[in-house]
């Protein structure tokens, strides 16, 4: 006998011929060579995908266990998001001001707005506050000064630029 094969039969050839049972006539004197004949018996069901690795196994050159693998998305990295705010003012001499407060005092001209900006990265801190309170300082792309920038806040929010993969892996064996 044979583990993973079922016998089939006793042929006259080692593939194909004819087959022989118990009841069959001889009908040649001249002896006769039988064959075994095997099929094989299969493959189990597969197994519920799990986390657990498996792998392939082999007995004596045979493999007897199959491996599937695959991967999915199970959820997404973070990110640090930086949130500044400003009250931005027109003076009464005409010029631009940046507070961190809303700002209606002796210089004061109407139509102040607060400004908001979300970035991935930190504003760098500029070495003397404002009234005790810290400024941040945004430039544009050649470095030069742009905005101050007040009242830093930050969130962790998702990052679907990194996705995290989980592997799954799944098994069938030969059937014995």
């Amino acid at each position: 006998s044979r583990v993973y094969d079922n016998f089939t039969g006793w042929y006259s050839a080692a593939a194909g011929g004819t087959r022989y049972t118990a009841d069959s006539i001889l009908t040649s004197s001249n002896g006769l060579r039988l064959y075994a004949q095997w099929s094989e018996k299969g493959w189990g069901s597969w197994s519920d995908w799990e986390t657990t690795p498996y792998s392939n196994a082999y007995s004596g050159g045979l493999q007897v266990r199959q491996v599937e693998s695959k991967q999915e998305i199970t959820g997404y990295g973070t990110k640090t998001v930086y949130h500044y705010s400003h009250y931005k003012y027109k003076g009464t001499n005409g010029s631009i001001y940046y507070t961190y407060y809303a700002y209606n005092g002796s210089n004061y001209s109407s139509g102040g707005t607060w400004e908001y900006y979300d970035t991935e990265s930190a504003l760098p801190v500029l070495d003397t506050p404002y009234s005790g309170v810290t400024r941040y300082n945004q430039t544009d792309w050649n470095g030069l000064y742009k905005y101050t920038w007040f009242n830093l806040s930050t969130t962790q929010e998702t990052d679907y630029s990194k996705p995290i993969y989980t592997t799954y892996y799944r098994y069938c064996d030969r059937i014995k």
